[in-house]
């Protein structure tokens, strides 16, 4: 079997990006993913990309000493907003408007 995009091309089954090349974007539909602005827009978190602290605190807090607490932290502190900043969403700016 071969894993590809819905596009043909050898990329996770879930990557609609239909251009053949990388492609990096640092807005989310129109709205900056990066710097005080899409703090204050999107409520994201404090720091942009995550520091060597944040994921000492996520490996050693007792705050997060259960699966639940730690799974669901992961994902947004030390993680989830790194693939906002690298790669965005491109073409719905107008849709939002």
């Amino acid at each position: 079997d071969t894993v590809q995009s819905p596009w043909g091309y050898l990329r996770a089954p879930w990557n609609f990006n239909r251009f053949p090349f990388l492609t990096r974007g640092h807005d989310l539909c129109g709205v900056p993913s990066l710097g005080s602005r899409a703090e204050a827009t999107l409520g994201l978190v404090e720091e942009i990309f995550p520091s060597c602290a944040t994921h000492l605190a996520a490996a050693t807090s007792s705050a997060y000493s259960s699966w639940r607490n730690f799974a669901w932290m992961i994902n947004y502190k030390p993680h989830g907003h790194v693939h906002t900043a690298i790669g965005g969403t491109h073409g719905c700016a107008a849709a939002y408007d």
